[in-house]
């Protein structure tokens, strides 16, 4: 398994933050994920950490993207980053996140 893909003791899978934001399409570069994150505009399980910060699978993640902020809860970690179809499998937003959402685009 190479270095991106390393596994915690439990034996989950995890990636850092930026790339797994990249890889999940929420950000079209590395480093535009990179300064979200620096620039405190996503946070983890309700913490601000940093670009390099492993995240895995059961972490929830407060993306914050122009005026809307989603909840996201990670359900995979994705090995490559694939098509925006692929992409989508790799998390779930809460329905309380996708109402507010809806909401500010009317």
């Amino acid at each position: 398994m190479n270095r991106s893909h390393e596994q915690n003791e439990a034996g989950d899978q995890s990636l850092r933050l930026d790339k797994w934001l990249w890889h999940a399409r929420f950000f079209k570069s590395r480093a535009q994920a990179t300064d979200a994150v620096a620039g405190g505009l996503v946070h983890v399980n309700d913490e601000r950490v940093k670009p390099s910060r492993d995240v895995k699978v059961g972490d929830r993640l407060y993306i914050t993207r122009s005026e809307s902020r989603m909840e996201v809860m990670i359900l995979s970690i994705p090995l490559r980053r694939g098509p925006a179809s692929e992409a989508q499998k790799c998390y779930e937003e809460s329905a309380d996140s996708f109402k507010r959402r809806e909401q500010r685009r009317e």
